[in-house]
C-alpha cells in the first residue's frame, strides 16, 4: 500500500469545475495539515493546470525520473505562484495519440513513485463516460482504473443537478460501478433549483457516497477569475469539510484550520 492518499478527481459531464475544484482541495489539504501534495495535470490533452498556472512547454511529465528523482519533473509552489501550497505534476509535452501507450505507462509509474515521497496526490481528469472508461488509450481506463481497483485510490465524482448532464453523470457512474471507492459532489448551477441532500442522497446512493453539494454564483466565477486557489478559513463550507474528511483530511485541522502553508518542498542538493 502506498503512503500517499491518491484521490482521482473527474465528472460525468465538462464545464462543472473540475480543475477549479482539484486545485482548491489540493491547497486546502496542503496548508491545512502542512503536507506535501501533488496536484497532477491528467487532462492530458486539455492540461487545464498548465493553463492556469500560465507554464510553458518547457516542462512536461516526460522529465519523471521515476527510478533515481522521482521528484524531477514537479514544479514547486515557489515556480507556480497563485500563492499555491501544493506541487505540479504537469501534463506531458506532446500528447498525441500514438504517444499515449508510454504516457499512460510512466503517468502510472510516476504516480506510484511519488506515493512515498509525499501526503496526497490530488489526480484531475477529464470528464469520464462509459465510453472513455472502456477506451485503453483514456487515464480512467490505464490509470485510474487499476489504482481504485488495487485499493490505492479513491474518486471525487461532481455531478451536475441540471436533466441532461445528471442524466450523463449517472449513465457514466452506473459504467463505473465502485460505490465504495467514490464520493459524489452535486453541481447547481447559477440560478437553478437547489436539491435538498435527501434528493441528493436518493439519487446518488447507489453509486456512491453523497458528500454535499455546491450552488454556483457570480461570486464562483469572481474566485476562478482571481487566480487564487484554496479557500479562506470562512470559505469552508460544510461540503468542502465533507470532500477533505473523505480525502483523508483529519478531523481535527477541519474545526480550527492551522496557519496556512504546506511543508517545504525544497530539498539542498549536494
Amino acid at each position: 500500500m502506498s503512503k500517499a492518499k491518491v484521490i482521482f478527481i473527474t465528472g460525468g459531464s465538462g464545464g462543472i469545475g473540475k480543475s477549479t475544484s482539484a486545485r482548491d482541495w489540493a491547497d486546502d489539504l496542503a496548508g491545512l495539515t502542512g503536507s506535501r501534495v501533488v496536484l497532477v495535470d491528467a487532462n492530458l490533452g486539455q492540461q487545464s493546470q498548465r493553463e492556469f498556472h500560465g507554464l510553458d512547454m518547457s516542462r512536461g511529465l516526460e522529465e519523471a525520473d521515476v527510478f533515481d528523482n522521482p521528484l524531477s519533473a514537479l514544479i514547486t509552489p515557489r515556480d507556480l505562484g497563485h500563492e499555491a501550497n501544493y506541487a505540479l505534476l504537469p501534463g506531458p509535452l506532446d500528447p498525441r495519440p500514438d504517444n499515449m501507450p508510454r504516457l499512460l505507462d510512466l503517468l502510472g509509474r510516476t504516480i506510484g513513485a511519488l506515493s512515498s515521497h509525499c501526503d496526497w496526490i490530488i489526480v484531475d481528469l477529464d470528464k469520464t463516460d462509459p465510453v472513455i472508461l472502456a477506451d485503453p488509450s483514456s487515464v480512467q481506463h490505464a490509470v485510474m482504473t487499476p489504482w481504485v481497483d488495487m485499493g490505492g485510490a479513491r474518486v471525487v465524482w461532481k455531478l451536475e443537478s441540471q436533466v441532461a448532464k445528471l442524466g450523463d453523470g449517472l449513465k457514466a457512474l452506473e459504467a463505473w460501478a465502485r460505490p465504495r471507492s467514490t464520493g459524489i459532489v452535486g453541481v447547481v448551477p447559477t440560478g437553478a433549483p437547489d436539491p435538498s441532500d435527501a434528493q441528493w442522497e436518493r439519487v446518488v446512493t447507489p453509486y456512491g457516497r453523497f458528500l454535499g453539494a455546491e450552488q454556483w454564483s457570480v461570486d464562483s466565477g469572481r474566485h476562478v477569475a482571481s487566480g487564487v486557489v484554496g479557500h479562506a478559513d470562512n470559505e469552508l463550507t460544510p461540503t468542502v469539510r465533507s470532500v477533505l474528511s473523505y480525502m483523508g483530511c483529519p478531523q481535527d485541522r477541519l474545526p480550527e484550520p492551522v496557519k496556512r502553508g504546506g511543508r517545504s518542498w525544497f530539498r539542498r542538493r549536494k
